[in-house]
């Protein structure tokens, strides 16, 4: 996959299905890490013609519009997770949480060095609750990887106690704004942090009141 002409990711997708069927721990996740790398799809072009002319620093106005989107198809990868890697989730949680937290991470820093986010807000944290999936299925990239950690960490709830404080510590000291939401999100649903100890955590990273754009529905 690394050597494939970039026009032609969107068609090893149609693979997904079949090699995470097969093989879903070893080519299936190799195939997914791939799949659901960013890339960057130009909206609106910075006239370089005009910013020539202009002077030697690019303008609020100058700046190129962009969105980030996933090399694969996104409406095959939502098949694919829906109907084939959610029946191995328990086993593949951990290497599926270090990859979507990393693509997370990572979009949050695209949005960040191109002056569109910072530790309070960016294009992905604008959800009412963030674990309000249908109202923000738009098949952008962006959603599909947070519906993805999402489906993660509810499972670990659901099959276990959560995940581990360290986790959702690191999350919430993450500045990277769904980060900390999901953060929050998660230590919600923990069964197993006394809830004394959730409110000391909340309390102890300013959190009551948070300053992340729509963090107050996990906060409260």
């Amino acid at each position: 996959a690394q050597t494939c002409p970039g026009n032609s990711l969107a068609e090893l997708c149609h693979l997904l299905r079949k090699v995470v069927k097969t093989a879903p721990h070893t080519l299936g996740m190799v195939l997914l890490r791939r799949l659901i790398s960013l890339r960057t799809v130009m909206t609106t072009a910075v006239d370089f013609a005009a910013l020539m002319k202009g002077g030697d620093t690019i303008e609020t106005k100058d700046k190129a519009e962009f969105e980030i989107t996933l090399a694969g198809e996104a409406h095959e990868l939502e098949v694919v997770w829906d109907y084939l890697l959610k029946q191995h989730l328990s086993d593949l949680a951990e290497p599926l949480i270090v990859l979507l937290e990393d693509r997370i991470r990572e979009g949050h820093e695209i949005y960040r060095t191109a002056e569109r986010g910072n530790a309070t807000y960016d294009p992905n944290c604008f959800r009412g609750r963030i674990y309000e999936r249908d109202a923000y299925r738009t098949g952008r990239g962006m959603n599909v990887v947070l519906d993805c950690l999402l489906d993660v960490v509810e499972m670990h709830s659901k099959q276990g106690p959560g995940l581990t404080a360290t986790r959702i510590e690191s999350w919430l000291l993450s500045r990277v704004p769904v980060l900390v939401r999901l953060g929050l999100y998660a230590l919600h649903l923990n069964k197993g942090i006394p809830g004394s100890d959730k409110v000391k955590l909340v309390q102890n990273r300013k959190l009551v009141h948070p300053e992340i754009h729509g963090a107050t529905h996990e906060a409260w």
